[in-house]
This record gives C-alpha cells, structure tokens and sequence, in this order.
C-alpha cells in the first residue's frame, strides 16, 4: 500500500499515542528514595527472569489446588523481584478458567500484621500492557490498611494465558472478572458472604474491565475506584481515523514506557527487568477497543460511589471526556487529579509519596 502525505502523518500520530502517549517535557526531580528504585536495584539479583517467568507460567495449578515445590519456589521469586506485597500472606493464588479457553491468575492476599479474616476486601485490576505487581505501592497501601486483595492479571497479560496484548471483545474482560469472583467465591478461601461488600479498584483498562461488568452482570461492588480509567482515548478523532490505515501496514506498535510516567527508577526498571511487561500494542485490540466505546453510549446509570483519580498530564486518555463522561453514568462520584504525573498513576511518586493513596483508603473504607 503506497501513503499519500495524509495518511503518513495519521500513521505517525498514532503510533505516538498508541505507543505510550505523547512524552511530554517533564521530569523526576532528585531527592528521596523514588518508588520502584530499590526493586530496579535488586532485580539483576532476584533469581527471577525470562526463562523463570516462562516456568512459572506454565506451573501454575488452578486456584485452590496444590502448588509443586518448584512452582512455589518460582513464585517466591516473582514475588521479591518485585517486592511485592513482602509482607502479605497468600491466602490462594493460582488460575481460574475463563469464558473463553484462556485462563487468568488470580491472588487473595491479606496482611500478616493488619489483616483479619473479617476485614473489607477490595478487587485490584491493572491496566493495559502491565500486570499486577506494577500496581505494588497501591495494592500493599490497602493490605497495611487491613484489607485483603484480590487481584486479577487481564487475560493476554502478566501470568495470565491468551494472546498478548490481545482481547477479540472487551466482554471477554467483563467475564474473566465474573469468572474470577465467582471462582474465589466457589472456593471458600474468604469465608461466606465476603464479597457483599466488594470494593472494585481498576486503572486504565482495568476499569474498562469492571465498568463493562457492571453492564454484564450488574453491579457487585459498593464502591469503585477509577485510576486514569480508559473511556475514550488521548486525541481520539484522530486515532479513530488513523486506526484502519495503521493497521493495513503493520499488526502491532511497540510500547513507549517513557510516555506513560515520570518515574525514573520505573522505566529503567522495567525497560530492563520487567519479564512481564508487554512491550507492543496490537492493533486488532485497539479495534475491539473502539467497539466497545461506541457501545457505551447506551449504557445505565449507575448509583455506586466512585472515586476517579485524573493524571494531570495524561496523553494515553482523554480526562475531559472521561470525567463528563462519569460524571454522567455515575450519580456520587468525587474526582481528584494529581498534576504533572502521567497515566501510569500508581508508579508516579508524587502519588505513591503523597497523599492520594490515603485519600483512596479514606474513600475505601467509609
């Protein structure tokens, strides 16, 4: 296919957005320990890698059935080359089947120290081309607050199976969700009735995932949490445009990780040692993506409390929009935006440093 002028700058833009946003003049200032520097550190030394990543991946029995020695040992290792959740006990951990022949991994983790085996619990889902551990500093904020945490890795993502970076519909998001809390449910890890009052906590695609749930299935959460929720994307007249002719050229966009957050530590980090982090954007996603936002027209209003936390330099999606947009489904709803951090909220440290995370655990716990 020959470009014409037109169609090359289309290109060009949307590889900029799709490819982890436009980088914006901005930077970390020196100082305090950043969040993520001590992880970038230690990683060369954690035991955990490409060829271990791979080993776990395929170790991992369903959720309640028995680990192997050696499963146990890799997911250990998963565990400090992060650092995450050190300090949590797992309460399960393992693969729950979803709708289609994919499977997702799913942890219920509860502080040793704070928790209590009647304490609130909260359903914590990452964004798109991320995985769980990159959302450390929020998910343990919650476990020292004394909450136990499910979390979920989106199908195509972290140790979940399926194609990367890939979904054929976003109701495929919505069912690994329900599939999830039922299979906890199903399980008895958290005693009966324990998700009655579920709080649901989502960044970025995540909270596609959960907004798309409550359509699906209605609403189980008493409360929900949007971080930089994906809506409607950064500049998209102009990606809707350029998607189709993009896509006649080539099947993915590789990721920029810089354009996505101003923490330092974080893209050496995981430009260097994160073995999950997905590294491409696949167009064919990006066409369900733009599917599933012409559906959510339609969609019912909603009475649960949200709190929506805003990135004041986003360049991944469009907070104008997302907020109106809110604001219009949801009828209690209380928005904070963070200035001069990117869409990767939850690795910016202005946020993990500064009081935002307490204001989520004040929302949360009310």
């Amino acid at each position: 296919m020959r470009c014409t002028g037109t169609q090359r700058i289309l290109q060009l833009v949307v590889f900029s957005i799709l490819a982890g946003g436009f980088v914006m003049c901005a930077h970390t200032e020196n100082g305090d320990e950043l969040p993520f520097e001590r992880v970038r550190d230690d990683a060369a030394e954690s035991g955990f890698n490409s060829d271990t990543t791979e080993r776990l991946r395929e170790s991992i029995p369903e959720l309640g059935n028995a680990w192997s020695a050696d499963a146990r040992s890799d997911y250990e290792a998963y565990r400090r080359h992060w650092q995450f959740a050190l300090d949590a006990e797992t309460l399960a951990a393992g693969l729950v089947r979803t709708g289609t022949d994919d499977t997702v991994f799913v942890q219920v983790l509860r502080s040793v120290e704070n928790g209590a085996p009647d304490a609130p619990v909260a359903f914590f889902v990452h964004g798109y081309l991320d995985h769980t551990p990159t959302n450390r500093y929020a998910i343990e904020a919650l476990l020292d607050a004394g909450i136990t945490v499910i979390t979920m890795d989106l199908p195509g993502h972290g140790l979940s199976s399926g194609r990367r970076a890939y979904i054929d519909d976003f109701e495929q998001y919505a069912q690994a969700v329900e599939q999830t809390l039922e299979a906890v449910e199903q399980s008895g890890i958290l005693g009966s009735d324990r998700l009655s009052g579920l709080t649901g906590i989502a960044h970025s695609t995540g909270a596609s995932a959960l907004l798309e749930h409550t359509e699906q299935f209605g609403n189980r959460f008493t409360r929900m949490v949007f971080a930089a929720p994906l809506i409607r994307v950064f500049a998209f007249p102009i990606l809707e445009a350029g998607a189709d002719i993009v896509g006649q050229i080539v099947d993915q966009l590789p990721d920029r990780i810089s354009g996505s957050t101003t923490n330092d530590a974080y893209i050496e980090f995981a430009e260097k040692h994160d073995t999950l982090k997905i590294r491409h954007t696949d167009l064919e996603w990006f066409q369900a993506y733009l599917r599933w936002e012409e559906s959510l027209q339609q969609i019912a209003e909603q009475d649960t409390p949200l709190l929506l936390i805003l990135a004041g330099d986003d360049t991944v999606v469009a907070n104008d929009y997302n907020e109106e947009f809110l604001r219009r489904v949801f009828t209690d709803i209380r928005v904070i935006e963070v200035e001069n951090i990117r869409h990767s909220v939850f690795t910016e440290a202005a946020v993990i440093n500064g009081t935002v995370l307490a204001e989520m655990l004040g929302f949360v716990l009310d």
